[in-house]
């Protein structure tokens, strides 16, 4: 083969490949299809459980030698762990759940521990 037919066969193939690109390039572009619209629901209301009536708050179960007294809550001191509790969980009956869980967990514990204990274990989980 001369250099010649060489020249000219890569000359007809390059016309050839880019007449193939252009041909690609020009072709319409096709849109996905769109979905169909959803089916109309029908007219009966879907099912829903009949709502739970409120829950009375429950006495607390913790025997009466364990309730704090009075003098607990007059405590300056005392008053101002609740408020640090208080602000961390943004929940008054929050606090007062999780004070008798612990006080359950720890029966031989006090609730100025507990209370302690509730700040603490809140601190260290928000710093992992």
């Amino acid at each position: 083969m001369t250099y010649g037919q060489t020249l000219l066969a890569l000359v007809v193939i390059s016309a050839l490949f880019g007449a193939g690109v252009c041909a690609l390039l020009l072709q319409p572009r096709q849109r996905p299809q769109r979905r169909p619209p959803p089916k109309p629901r029908s007219a009966a209301p879907a099912y829903r459980p009949p709502a739970k009536p409120q829950a009375q708050r429950r006495p607390s179960p913790l025997p009466a030698e364990r309730q704090p007294p009075p003098e607990w809550k007059q405590s300056a001191a005392y008053a101002k762990l609740r408020r640090k509790l208080d602000a961390m969980t943004h929940d008054r009956r929050a606090s007062d759940r999780l004070i008798e869980g612990a006080m359950l967990r720890n029966p031989e514990r006090d609730r100025w521990w507990a209370t302690e204990k509730v700040i603490s274990d809140i601190e260290r989980d928000r710093r992992s």
